[in-house]
């Protein structure tokens, strides 16, 4: 199915109660779906932003510069191939693991090509 069913309102509920969690708790499939491709689409949206930011660093950057829009460029890589792993091996832990692992080391990352750039224009 193309758009399949979500349930938005249980899915993102902030209070659930006790006992209840994503995996293997009480929400309902079409709360699960809805978490799921609220994910995916925020994940394709800020795959476009960060990429068009490390090739503009590749670019038109200093040395440290590329280098780091480099590194960003092969973590973001990494990451969405984690994500698309996660799905088609139905999440399994090491590679859900190795996804937030990524996903801090990506955030490091931009915030280490925001500093150079900051760093740059002084």
């Amino acid at each position: 199915m193309w758009w399949p069913e979500m349930n938005f309102k249980e899915g993102f509920t902030l209070w659930q109660g006790l006992g209840i969690d994503y995996e293997g708790g009480t929400l309902n499939s079409e709360a699960r779906t809805a978490i799921h491709m609220t994910h995916r689409i925020g994940a394709i949206i800020t795959g476009v932003i960060i990429s068009y930011v490390s090739f503009q660093a590749i670019l038109t950057g200093a040395k440290y510069l590329r280098l780091t829009g480099v590194v960003v460029l092969i973590l973001l890589i990494t990451q969405l191939s984690l994500g698309v792993a996660n799905i088609k091996f139905n999440l399994p832990l090491p590679i859900a693991v190795a996804h937030n692992g990524v996903a801090a080391l990506l955030l490091l990352s931009l915030i280490t090509l925001l500093h150079h750039c900051v760093s740059d224009r002084k």
